[in-house]
This record gives structure tokens, C-alpha cells and sequence, in this order.
């Protein structure tokens, strides 16, 4: 890093050693002849033909300050910082001026640390007796003048932060090469760069160049530019500088270019307001962690943590839609207040009150009820008796326990109604009541019990096959033995006749 020092000189006192404004001093290993293109950066001037800036001056108002950070394809980035110098030690005029320039600067000296040497003893501010060859510098101090607790005191002031939210707002809306320029006091300007380079998203600092005072704002290539402008309100800034693309504002009338007001920008004033500095920190992280930080995310974010009840549907459709956002604000419906200001919404009321899910139906029932009790404690109805006295001899299952239709619960059994076919010849004494229960121990009971279990069998397939091979075989023995015999047989029959 290389410095230059730039005022008015006697002769003698200069590097060439002519008098007038000259290079004063230089790092030993810059060039004469490259500190000379830097010359047109470094002039400074004061409106001292003006009426209201000489009435400022008696009433013992502060002169603008020309602090810049330049970054020029030819010379590369540099810093300048221009004050005014008193009188001239060469006519004995006004006008005179200092101006302090470091240039190749280090890309890890980041443009907060710049902005945060305003007024910083580093800055020559007045000739004095130094060398004309100066050291060069590894690096730059870390400057003292802001802080976040002079910062938050800053903006309490309505007036500042409005200034503040605009000047954030024009420079992430601004077209490309576009300017803005700000009539305001050259410490108000320097504030709230250091803001917007402290707290914005730093996908936002981009190439932000800027000049804190210039008597001729089309002259400087900074894209964020301030004027000087009487605090009486009578002066107005030049044409040019509110036509588009350019952006302006004046800060002593409040007046500006209309932008339409960032969420985003909102939550970041709103935070630095009440010193919560550290929710801006965790508020970066999230949505570096949860995905990119453009600005329809960031303003998506902001919304739900610091006005969740102003979304709009579309908003609201989005955010139900992302799983990062969504958990933020269900997490914010428990805030009575918020949920009944967005049960106007469908999909909210429809999470606030869900539809109660209706039980679903007990089940068939497919097993018997009865398993487990023992037979004797089972209730029989009359259509149980009978299927159970049909049943085979050690057969102690239910014959219909597979069939799909047959259910076994009790009260349907109990309607069904059995109809005994017709039979022939006399009834038994023992069946002469319907409701009289047959004797075990009779004959009649034994037959039927086993003529019941005979027809069970016979449906079986198995058995069908057994008894037909058993027949079969009976009549071939009786063949076999009767065929070779017939003659013997015949014979004897006809004996007999």
C-alpha cells in the first residue's frame, strides 16, 4: 500500500519543489510519475461563493469532508480523504485543502474498514514537518469512529432513519450504471455507508464506490455521490441529478426518488433501532444455510419473522410451499394475535381447525365369540342343537367355520328359523314336544346320530373315492368266484325244479 500527500505549498516545500498545489509527499516506492495521475482525484473546493455556505461558516457549522473509495480500471482501488486546509500559505487566501491518498490497496481490506476511518487520526489532515518520502504501509488501521451503540443512536433520529432505509433501498434497486445522489451532511453520508456496509447481506456491497462531498457530482465516477446543500432548504440539487436512471435525495427536505420499500430493508432498520444487531447476524446465517440470499427470499424471510399478519396469498402460498419457511410460520401461529389475523386465508383456518378424521368401522368379526368358553357355557340355540347332533362321532369342530357367509354372532342365530323336512310313520315318544330335548341313550337317538355322521362323510371327496374302490374290489372277488361255478350252479337249480 502506497500514500500520497496533496496541498498547497511554499516553494521548496513540495517534491518537485515548486510552489502552489503539489505533491507535498510520497511512499519512496511510488513512482513521481504515477502519483501524478492521481492529481485529478485529489482536488477539493468549497461553494465559498455562496451566500448561505458563508453564513453557515460564521455560525460555526462543519465544512464537508471528501472521503471517497474509488476503484478505477487504470489506477486500481484507492481511498482519498480531502479537508479543508485554512488559509493559503502561499496567497494568504481560503481555499486551501489537504487531501491524503492511499492507493494498491490489499483485496483483503474490505470496504467497512475504509468507510470506518472517517475522521481517523491516519488521515493527514494539515502540512506539518514531515518527510518528503513516506513509509508504506502494510495495511490499514482498524478505525474507531462507529460503533453499533453510536449507530443505533444515530438512527433513533426519524430524520436519519428514513435517510438510512432510502439510501439501502436505492443501491440493491439501483440500474446498473446508475447514480445516486444525496444532498446531506458528509458525517450523515459516512454513517450510514458504514451501516449499509455493516448490516446488509454482503451479496448486496457488489462494486459500491462512493464520494461523501463533491462541488461537481457529474465529475466523480463513485456511484453513490453527496452534494452540499444549505441548511435553509433554498438550494436544490442540479437537474441531472434526478433523472433516470438516476436515484436522489435530499435529506434536508426529506424529498427523494420513489422506490418501493424493501421487507428486508424494513427488518434491518427495525433491528438496529433496538440495538438486536445479533438478529441480523443469525438472520444472514439462516438464509445462507437455507438457500440463496436474493432479495424475494430475504424479503419472504423478513415478513414472516417481523409482519407475518401483512402476507398477502401469494406470499403465503410460497411459503407454505418451501419447507424452510414453512416451520417459521407455524411456529409464529401460536401468536393468537397473528392466527386470527391470517385465519382470512383457507389454508391457514384449515391448519388452525382441521376436519376431525372420522373412526373407522369396527371390523367383522371372523372368529367365533364363544372361543375360549368352555361348550358347556354356550349358550345353544335350536339350530346349534341340530347342527350338533348331526355331527360325526368324535367330530368336535363346526362344519360351517370357513364359509364366508355364516356369521356366528349370536343374535343373528337365534333368527334364524329351522323347518325339519317331512318324515313318514309314527312319531317316537321321545320327539313328541318340539322343545323336548332327544334321549342319548335310545336306539333311535344312536341311528340317527350315526346316519348324521354316514351323510357328513359321504361328502367328502376322499371318502367317495374310498368306498368306491372298496366296492369295486367287493364285486370282483365275488366275479372271480362265482363266474367258474355257474355250470355247477345252473345245474343244481334246475334240480330243483
Amino acid at each position: 500500500m502506497k500514500q500520497i500527500y496533496y496541498t498547497s505549498c511554499l516553494a521548496g516545500r513540495s517534491l518537485s519543489g515548486n510552489g502552489g498545489y503539489q505533491i507535498r509527499a510520497l511512499s519512496a516506492d511510488l513512482a513521481p510519475d504515477q502519483a501524478r495521475t492521481f492529481v485529478p482525484v485529489l482536488a477539493f473546493e468549497l461553494p465559498w461563493n455562496d451566500s448561505d455556505f458563508l453564513a453557515e461558516q460564521s455560525a460555526g457549522k462543519s465544512n464537508p469532508i471528501r472521503f471517497a473509495f474509488l476503484d478505477d480500471p487504470d489506477r486500481g482501488p484507492f481511498a482519498v480523504h480531502c479537508v479543508d486546509a485554512g488559509l493559503d500559505p502561499a496567497t494568504g487566501r481560503t481555499g486551501n485543502f489537504f487531501a491524503h491518498l492511499v492507493c494498491d490497496l490489499s483485496p483483503e481490506i474490505s470496504l467497512e474498514q475504509i468507510v470506518g476511518l472517517w475522521k481517523d487520526p491516519f488521515w493527514k489532515t494539515a502540512d506539518g514537518d514531515f518527510d518528503k518520502h513516506l513509509d508504506s504501509p502494510e495495511s490499514l488501521p482498524k478505525g474507531s469512529f462507529f460503533t453499533e451503540e453510536r449507530f443505533a443512536s444515530f438512527l433513533q433520529k426519524e430524520k436519519n432513519a428514513a435517510f438510512f432505509l432510502f439510501v439501502m433501498n436505492a443501491w440493491i434497486r439501483r440500474e446498473e450504471e446508475a447514480c445516486i445522489y444525496l444532498a446531506a451532511p458528509s458525517e450523515t453520508i459516512a454513517f450510514v455507508l458504514w451501516g449499509m456496509l455493516r448490516f446488509l447481506h454482503p451479496v448486496f456491497h457488489g462494486d459500491l464506490t462512493f464520494s461523501t462531498y463533491e462541488i461537481n457530482p457529474s465529475r466523480t465516477s463513485a456511484k453513490i455521490v453527496g452534494l452540499w446543500l444549505p441548511e435553509n432548504g433554498s438550494g436544490a440539487l442540479p437537474q441531472y441529478c434526478k433523472t433516470e436512471p438516476s436515484l436522489y435525495y435530499n435529506f434536508i427536505t426529506g424529498s427523494g426518488s420513489d422506490l418501493p420499500v424493501s421487507e428486508y430493508l424494513r427488518y434491518i432498520l427495525d433491528k438496529c433501532r433496538k440495538s438486536r444487531f445479533a438478529d441480523i447476524v443469525r438472520f444472514h446465517e439462516w438464509i445462507d444455510r437455507e438457500g440463496s440470499a436474493d432479495l424475494a427470499r430475504l424479503d419472504l424471510l423478513a415478513k414472516i419473522l417481523n409482519g407475518p399478519e401483512r402476507l398477502n396469498r401469494s406470499e403465503l402460498q410460497e411459503i407454505l410451499a418451501d419447507s424452510a419457511f414453512k416451520p417459521l410460520l407455524l411456529k409464529k401461529l401460536e401468536n393468537a394475535n397473528i392466527a386470527s389475523a391470517l385465519k382470512r386465508f383457507p389454508e391457514i383456518d384449515a391448519i388452525l381447525n382441521p376436519m376431525p378424521i372420522p373412526k373407522p368401522l369396527p371390523p367383522v368379526i371372523a372368529e367365533n365369540p364363544f372361543e375360549g368358553i368352555p361348550a358347556e357355557e354356550v349358550p345353544q340355540s335350536k339350530f346349534q342343537s341340530l347342527v350338533s347332533s348331526v355331527q360325526p362321532p368324535g367330530f368336535s369342530g363346526n362344519p360351517f367355520q370357513n364359509a364366508e357367509e355364516i356369521s356366528f354372532e349370536e343374535e343373528r342365530i337365534n333368527e334364524m328359523k329351522f323347518v325339519p323336512p317331512p318324515s313318514s310313520g309314527k312319531k317316537s315318544p321321545d320327539t313328541e314336544s318340539e322343545d323336548e330335548e332327544e334321549d342319548e341313550n335310545t336306539v333311535r337317538g344312536f341311528l340317527r346320530r350315526a346316519l348324521g355322521g354316514l351323510s357328513w362323510w359321504s361328502g367328502q371327496w376322499w371318502f367317495q373315492m374310498l368306498f368306491w374302490s372298496f366296492a369295486f374290489t367287493l364285486l370282483g372277488i365275488a366275479l372271480w368266484y362265482f363266474i367258474p361255478h355257474l355250470r355247477e350252479i345252473y345245474k343244481a337249480l334246475s334240480s330243483l325244479r
